[in-house]
């Protein structure tokens, strides 16, 4: 049997076994099961040759009309007296093939095939429709047509390797096409999903997609793999928008307007964009003050705020950390006019500088971080003042990252954020507090140089006694204070398991109360009576992010008791 499919003996009986295993499965779940082999003469039929050689003629359908059974039947070597042989094996065919070859060579649907099926009521009938000349001919376009089996794959030596698509395949194919309607509906959808805690977008199932949508917004990679030679001929004939324009028009600063095309191939198209931006602002002074007509500036400020909620999922930061094009993209939004983008920016990077690693300063991108904090901090802005040292403080996190920030912070940075301790803000205090801690963290260097400013170490031992309420309303400006009364430790707590508790911190931002939680660990150990207790960890000031959680009773020590106990 070997020889007649042109197969050696091994392969062949693999295939065999393999094409029966099949077979009896099918008829088993369809509720027709056989366990044994049909026989005709006393000689088993190769079910496996019989299928093969019936399917290389386009079907018992196409065999029966051209009356080709006698060449199906000296095959199989059935004696000379067995008269009837071809009549055995279309009966068998029929009986055991035939429902098989419909499904999984022809393509129909098997629901409507085993109702076609129960419809007949005799061979004769089935025959008879045999000879009508649509009979093996699909009247409608059935996708399973085109569906090639494993054993059709195996048998004709193609591929069984498929392809594994991902869950935001069709995102992604909306977002590429560059169709306006396509494209509105994929960034609508995208930014639905980015305010869902447990749905939201995860960028390690699909890397292209952040690519994807950074480039809807002007922003390319370099190479082979850049979209920029698609929005050149597709999108943006089509959508008639012009983001590099935008970048131009908004961004004044020239080291980082050298982030908006890194490619050289379009450097000097992007010139032009440049002259224009200059002949615009000296000679006519049109500048860009579109406002809710500026397109551009919208689609940029949607993809903003779809990259800066992603940023608040653990899942996402590392991915959009280690990208450059994320960078590029921030560094651009943090010195543009386009004031939103300024600030969904900001809080984005602060997100992801927990997972940020810095590069030498010699690196064009170390030095850029470096700058945009200094300038954040020296903001007359609070909230920049406040993002700033958001990301100084999470990029301390990063073990990898000490010795760059203990060598290249100036001293005045430190006088600076030493400085904010003074200010009658409770919000912008408790986030000085937090960076200074993260700054000491880091080793005896920075700690020193926090310890040479004049005043700094009154100033944080003052601070142990001062009562929310004694700076005043003006200070509680976006914060609410809940003072409770101190957590009282019995006496005898020896030899006491470490049992970590939570407080609370109360957030007011505008009308709405949003509160969050940070773990503090409590630690309750052997402690004389009249002293407070000890608290380890530290102090986070939570910032609101596109998921609020519910509200819980608060717990916070009172700090004046704590103080004097102390």
């Amino acid at each position: 049997m070997a020889k007649i499919l042109d197969k050696d003996p091994y392969t062949y009986e693999k295939e065999y076994n393999s094409f029966v295993q099949q077979l009896k499965q099918f008829h088993l779940n369809r509720g027709t099961p056989f366990y044994k082999l049909p026989c005709i003469s006393g000689r088993e039929i190769d079910l496996y040759l019989l299928y093969s050689k019936v399917t290389s003629h386009g079907g018992w359908h196409k065999l029966n009309d051209d009356l080709s059974w006698d060449e199906i039947g000296h095959l199989f070597h059935l004696p000379p007296s067995c008269t009837n042989a071809e009549t055995g094996l279309k009966n068998i065919y029929i009986r055991y093939l035939d429902l098989y070859e419909r499904v999984h060579f022809h393509g129909e649907d098997p629901a409507e095939a085993e109702a076609e099926e129960d419809e007949e009521q005799s061979f004769n009938t089935r025959t008879k429709r045999s000879f009508t000349p649509v009979a093996g001919i699909p009247m409608v376009y059935k996708h399973r047509q085109h569906h090639v089996s494993w054993h059709i794959r195996n048998t004709c030596g193609m591929s069984t390797d498929f392809t594994k698509f991902s869950d935001y395949d069709k995102l992604y194919r909306a977002l590429l096409c560059g169709l306006p309607n396509e494209v509105d509906f994929a960034i609508n959808v995208s930014m639905l999903m980015s305010n869902e805690p447990r749905r939201g977008i995860q960028f390690k199932k699909m890397d292209s997609l952040l690519e994807v949508l950074i480039a809807h917004a002007g922003v390319f990679g370099e190479g082979v793999g850049s979209m920029r030679h698609l929005y050149e001929e597709g999108w943006k004939p089509v959508r008639r928008k012009n983001f590099i324009q935008f970048w131009y028009d908004c961004v004044t600063d020239e080291e980082i307007r050298n982030l908006i095309t890194i490619d050289e191939e379009f450097s000097s198209a992007d010139k032009k964009c440049q002259e224009k931006e200059l002949f615009d602002k000296d000679v006519l002074n049109l500048g860009r003050d579109l406002g809710i007509d500026d397109h551009e500036g919208l689609r940029i400020q949607q993809i903003a705020t779809i990259i800066r909620n992603l940023s608040f999922s653990e899942s996402n930061t590392t991915k959009m950390a280690s990208s450059l094009l994320v960078f590029r993209f921030l560094m651009l939004c943090i010195h543009s006019s386009y004031t939103t983008l300024h600030q969904l920016a900001l809080d984005t990077f602060a997100n992801i500088a927990s997972e940020f690693l810095l590069e030498p300063i010699d690196f064009r991108t170390t030095q850029l971080i470096l700058r945009c904090i200094n300038m954040s901090i020296n903001s007359q802005d609070k909230i920049d003042v406040i993002r700033g040292m958001e990301i100084l403080a999470n990029l301390c996190l990063v073990n990898d990252n000490e010795d760059i920030i203990s060598n290249n912070l100036d001293q005045d940075m430190y006088q600076l954020i030493v400085n904010m301790l003074t200010i009658p803000d409770i919000q912008l205090i408790v986030h000085t507090l937090e960076v200074l801690y993260e700054l000491s963290e880091l080793g005896t260097k920075t700690s020193d140089h926090i310890a040479e400013i004049d005043n700094s170490i009154d100033l944080l031992i003052d601070l142990l006694t001062v009562e929310a309420q004694s700076y005043g309303s003006k200070a509680l400006v976006g914060i609410k204070v809940i003072e409770t009364p101190p957590v009282h430790v019995a006496p005898n707590t020896s030899h006491v398991p470490l049992v970590p508790q939570q407080t609370h911190q109360v957030v007011k931002m505008g009308q709405s109360l949003l509160q969050t939680k940070q773990p503090v660990q409590q630690l309750a150990r052997s402690t004389p009576p009249g002293a407070a207790p000890k608290l380890s960890g530290k102090m986070l000031f939570p910032r609101s992010g596109p998921h609020a959680i519910a509200p819980a009773p608060p717990k916070v020590m009172d700090n004046e008791s704590y103080g004097c106990n102390w």
